[in-house]
C-alpha cells in the first residue's frame, strides 16, 4: 500500500508541475487564459464540449444501469420439472 500512496503523490505532483509549466509558457508568450476563454468562439467550443461530455456521461450511466438491473433480475428459483421429479 505504501507504493500506491507514493505513486499517487508523485502523480499529483507531476500534474501540478505540468500545469505550472504550461502557465509559465503561456505567460512567456503573453497569452492570457482569461482573454482566450472569454472569446465567443471559445465559449461556443466549451459549451459544445460540455454538452458532449454530459451526453456521454448520461449514455454511460444508462448502459451501466441496464447491466446492473439485468444481473439483479435473474431468477434463482428451481424449475417446475426439477421439483416434480
Amino acid at each position: 500500500m505504501k507504493g500506491t500512496q507514493a505513486k499517487e503523490k508523485g502523480g499529483i505532483l507531476s500534474i501540478v508541475l505540468i500545469i505550472v509549466a504550461v502557465l509559465l509558457v503561456l505567460g512567456y508568450f503573453n497569452i492570457e487564459i482569461k482573454d482566450v476563454v472569454e472569446k465567443p468562439a471559445s465559449q461556443s467550443n466549451l459549451a459544445y464540449a460540455s454538452e458532449v461530455a454530459k451526453n456521454a456521461a448520461i449514455h454511460f450511466y444508462e448502459s451501466i444501469k441496464e447491466k446492473i438491473s439485468s444481473v439483479g433480475n435473474t431468477e434463482n428459483e428451481p424449475s417446475e420439472t426439477a421439483a416434480t421429479e
